[in-house]
């Protein structure tokens, strides 16, 4: 709900002048990006070839048909989508759901993942390519191999990000180190990737180390922040005061509360145990939090497997997703954690003087959007991306409770309205500021225009599936043509016009970008 800057909560990103560009972010030295909606451009806008392909593509390729059609489609036109050298797309995974078959593809040079370099294929229901997303670093050239071999070994590497989060570091999960390549203005270079999801400073830190002198090239952090039969507030203590006694459905067990979707677990006491089933706390009870976090996660996620009816992303792919109440001392946050599979409660009363987030139903239904485009599409980053996330996060946490307003309950002890309002007037690009939650208003401002004309089924299900046509560094424009093309999927381009009219009363356009560099 509330997200820290970059960096840590304390201090803001760094780039060591040994960057090879200066400024750049972790998509390296701009890689080409590459846009196709059927939908928007028409069956062959870019003279995309049906024939053959000029290079044939290997024959290892997996067995899938389509694997093998987005393989071939890749191959006769990459010329046309800007891609000079298609053998270095490596299909990664695929995954299906409702608009029809998304496949992701990741460049290879030299048998190492290009940094940056995530190329989509979407193919609809009927088995046709639809749409191609995504970048291609075209600078890399052929691949010859290096000839240098790296000075820093992976434990330097490993110990120089350690060192700097400083001597108080503490993780809550294993590190992750990756040989990567990074695209550079002289050439391809190896780095380091080294991930650390730390309790102290609280984050998933991503450090960019230079294998041969051992410098951080880059760091950032990618952790998305935000703030039987229970009794629980159906909204919050300031929306609807009365507490209502409800069924805790798919439970394991009457004895606990964990189930199919969701464990809860208490930072401040042992987790309430009923022999009956019974979790019938006040307010004031440290358990009555556990009840509000088992009944909301356990509500958004069988809506969101009404949603995605394949349920291919669902987040319990993972096991039931654990929900932390009382998280941290007086913390005046929310945050998805996709290291531990977990969103985090806070109580707080810190420096912000902040209500229990806990206790307000869209916080939750928030955090779990969090999670659900981090399984959809976890590669995503860039300052658009991130206010796309909080933006999607936003239009679902107001949609399940139907109030274009959230964190009602949560700002009610500063004297606040609300944390945020859909409802807003917000366009593209005029009034972006540079914050992902205050530019995600535009995004959601016009989700929830789309709601209102559409009507909140179909938006529902627009927003879920144009999740999935979002390329690594996404942008507002990116997420549009995203909704226009699960229409052309899912509802034959039935709802084109009005979804162009919405977008474009926010200033966003569907218009492809002609060979823009991703920055």
């Amino acid at each position: 709900m509330i997200r820290p800057k970059k960096g840590s909560l304390h201090r803001k990103p760094f780039l060591s002048e040994s960057l090879p560009v200066s400024g750049a972010s972790e998509a390296g030295a701009h890689p080409t990006a590459v846009c196709w909606f059927r939908s928007i451009h028409g069956v062959a806008p870019l003279h995309l070839r049906a024939g053959r392909a000029r290079r044939r593509p290997p024959g290892g390729i997996p067995g899938d048909a389509r694997v093998r059609k987005g393989v071939n489609f890749l191959y006769g036109n990459a010329a046309a989508l800007g891609i000079l050298d298609p053998s270095q797309l490596h299909f990664s995974h695929l995954v299906r759901s409702r608009s029809g078959t998304h496949l992701r593809f990741q460049q290879m040079y030299d048998a190492v993942p290009v940094i940056g370099a995530l190329l989509d294929v979407h193919l609809d229901r009927a088995g046709a390519v639809c749409a191609v997303t995504g970048a291609f670093q075209n600078r890399l050239g052929r691949a010859r191999g290096f000839k240098n071999i790296p000075s820093v070994t992976k434990k330097d590497a490993i110990r120089k990000a350690l060192a700097d989060l400083g001597p108080r570091c503490r993780l809550r999960a294993p590190l992750r180190f990756y040989e990567m390549i990074y695209s550079a203005r002289q050439g391809p270079s190896k780095v380091y990737k080294v991930e650390l999801p730390a309790t102290k400073p609280l984050g998933n830190w991503v450090y960019l180390i230079d294998p041969f002198r051992g410098t951080i090239l880059h760091s950032y952090n990618n952790m998305r922040f935000d703030q039987g039969t229970g009794k629980i507030y159906l909204l919050s203590p300031v929306e609807d005061p009365a507490l209502r006694a409800v069924p805790l459905e798919r439970m394991e067990t009457p004895r606990e509360l964990k189930g199919e979707y969701v464990a809860v677990l208490n930072e401040d006491a042992p987790e309430a145990k009923s022999e009956r089933g019974l979790y019938l706390f006040s307010p004031e009870d440290t358990h009555f939090d556990e009840v509000m976090a088992y009944y909301h996660i356990d509500r958004v996620s069988t809506f969101f497997s009404g949603v995605d009816r394949s349920g291919s992303t669902l987040v319990a792919m993972r096991g039931p997703l654990r929900a932390i109440v009382h998280a941290g001392d007086c913390m005046d946050n929310a945050y998805y954690d996709p290291a531990t599979n977990g969103i985090y409660l806070g109580d707080g009363g810190g420096t912000s003087r902040l209500n229990d987030l806990a206790k307000e139903a869209a916080v939750i239904y928030h955090e779990f959007t969090h999670a659900v485009l981090d399984h959809v599409n976890p590669h995503l980053k860039g300052a658009e991306a991130d206010a796309l996330h909080e933006g999607y996060a936003d239009y679902f946490g107001c949609s399940l409770t139907d109030d274009a307003q959230i964190g009602e309950w949560v700002v009610a002890s500063i004297g606040e309205p609300h944390l945020r309002d859909l409802g807003n007037r917000k366009r593209y690009p005029r009034d972006l500021e540079g914050e992902a939650h205050a530019d995600g208003e535009i995004w959601g401002g016009a989700c929830w225009d789309l709601r209102a004309s559409l009507g909140k089924e179909k938006a529902d299900s627009l927003m879920y599936e144009s999740m999935h046509f979002l390329p690594e560094f996404a942008r507002f424009s990116d997420a549009a043509r995203g909704v226009a093309q699960a229409d052309a999927n899912i509802f034959s381009g039935r709802n084109a016009l009005e979804i162009a009219e919405v977008f474009r009363g926010r200033g966003i356009t569907l218009a492809p970008p002609r060979r823009e560099k991703c920055s």
